[in-house]
């Protein structure tokens, strides 16, 4: 896009000015965005950062059989971490490195894009094109971002992006440079491994806090939110790096967090967090349950994993109860309907002397047998199937044996379940028990079907 107006000429201007990367520069980028590998596979090593190819043994210092072993590359001299693979290639590994610069009201954060390559050179035939370069390299400028340090206007000049990718970050590094209408899109503002020597801030922002490397920053970002928010000048001062990060993820304008105080207390206290999500989650817990967020004992705990677990079972078991609680009420609401399909039942009893088997009178009974049993006649609503007849069998001391279910159609037992779902010594003798009684059951049902019939013939009969 071309400049809409002079402010946008002059820094298309003073960016066509910017030097170009020395060699050195180049060098240390390449050197540093990406890992010292070789790949060991049987007794020989080829080193990803040079191409070279060499055997253990002799006077190459040996190597542990553990991947985690090191050795330096007698062509290159870099100590490289070996890894045990067959690869013959890295394939195009890509990163960001950074520079940058201060030009008049302007600080200029220049982002390179670093790509590398390498191939392990005695796979290939002497006429393949790589054979005499096994390493392959390349750095390119993408991005530019131009902060007024008095307005806070962020400006953007970045290359275009290929059409038609599956990566936001396809550089069309062929194209030129242009100034870009969204300074917030996200390819704009990632974060750089590294930053190339020769960086420059300006004096305000240094007396802002503002310090380099500050790599796991988006620098654009941390920039701007320096210049306007107190808060975020605080924290980058107080190295409450984690806190800041969080900020600044989740756009929280000046102060704009709720436990501002707890940041102040754990300043004050010199206690560094290293993890803000998983602080910040603890001080709502902490809230929640109504502790004192502004104590220093709750605020600065030596072990966050442990305390925040800690409260977020205390923050499950409450909510089992209030969940226990709600399913509870619910169906107290069904009481009248257990009432009116299995109230004619309701009194009946039976016993052999030692084992005694009754039928659960209420919905709020059948919700004592589940707790007391730690089973799920309760949770699974048995009191809801109209085809179904609970019963609770206790011993001659009123504890309780089992619970057995008897089936309204077939007048079988369905199930007969102990403590957590399991049999009791007695499980054999409370079979024969509600196997001996069951007629009892079968008449009471006959009855109360019956007895809607006669009702009808009677009234015919009238």
């Amino acid at each position: 896009m071309r400049p809409r107006n002079k402010y946008e000429a002059e820094i298309v201007r003073m960016s066509e000015k910017l030097p170009a990367l020395s060699a050195k520069q180049e060098q240390y980028a390449f050197e540093n965005c990406f890992k010292h590998i070789g790949y060991r596979c049987k007794d020989s090593v080829w080193c990803t950062c040079c191409g070279g190819e060499f055997a253990l043994g002799g006077d190459v210092p040996p190597i542990l059989v553990s991947i985690e072993g090191k050795v330096t590359c007698p062509y290159c001299g870099r100590e490289l971490k070996v890894e045990q693979s067959r690869k013959k290639k890295t394939g195009v590994m890509r990163t960001y490195a950074a520079l940058t610069c201060v030009r008049g009201d302007f600080q200029v954060i220049r982002q390179f894009f670093v790509e590398k390559s390498a191939i392990k050179p005695s796979q290939f035939p002497d006429n393949h094109w790589r054979k005499n370069e096994p390493i392959w390299t390349c750095i390119t400028e993408v991005v530019q971002n131009w902060i007024n340090l008095t307005t806070g206007k962020h400006t953007v000049i970045a290359r275009p992006c290929v059409g038609m990718s599956f990566y936001e970050d396809n550089w069309d590094t062929n194209a030129p440079m242009s100034i870009k209408g969204n300074e917030r899109d996200s390819k704009y503002n990632y974060l750089q491994d590294v930053f190339i020597p020769g960086c420059r801030l300006s004096s305000k922002l240094r007396k802002l806090g503002l310090f380099l490397p500050a790599v796991e920053f988006s620098m654009p970002r941390l920039i701007k939110s320096l210049l306007f928010d107190n808060e975020a000048e605080i924290l980058l001062k107080n190295r409450q790096f984690s806190i800041l990060h969080e900020k600044l993820r989740r756009g929280w304008g000046p102060f704009g967090g709720d436990y501002w105080h707890a940041e102040r207390i754990a300043i004050r206290n010199r206690y560094i967090v290293t993890d803000a999500s998983m602080w910040l989650d603890y001080l709502r817990l902490l809230t929640r349950f109504g502790k004192d967020t502004h104590n220093a004992y709750y605020v600065c705990p030596a072990n966050l994993q442990e305390v925040h677990d800690h409260y977020v079972r205390k923050a499950q078991r409450e909510r089992e109860k209030q969940d226990a609680e709600r399913r509870r009420k619910q169906a107290m609401s069904n009481e009248a309907k257990y009432l009116k399909t299995h109230g004619m039942y309701f009194g009946v009893c039976f016993t052999d002397g030692k084992l005694s088997a009754s039928v659960i009178q209420s919905v709020a009974e059948m919700a004592e047998e589940g707790s007391a049993m730690h089973h799920c006649v309760f949770e699974s609503g048995y009191y809801n199937r109209k085809d179904s007849l609970i019963l609770s069998v206790k011993d001659s001391e009123g504890n309780r044996v089992e619970t057995v279910e008897v089936s309204l159609k077939t007048f079988e037992i369905l199930q007969s379940r102990a403590k957590c779902n399991g049999t009791s010594p007695w499980h054999r003798q409370i079979l024969n028990l509600v196997n001996k009684n069951m007629d009892l059951i079968r008449q009471i049902k006959e009855q109360h079907t019956n007895q809607p019939k006669q009702q009808t013939i009677n009234k015919q009969s009238a």
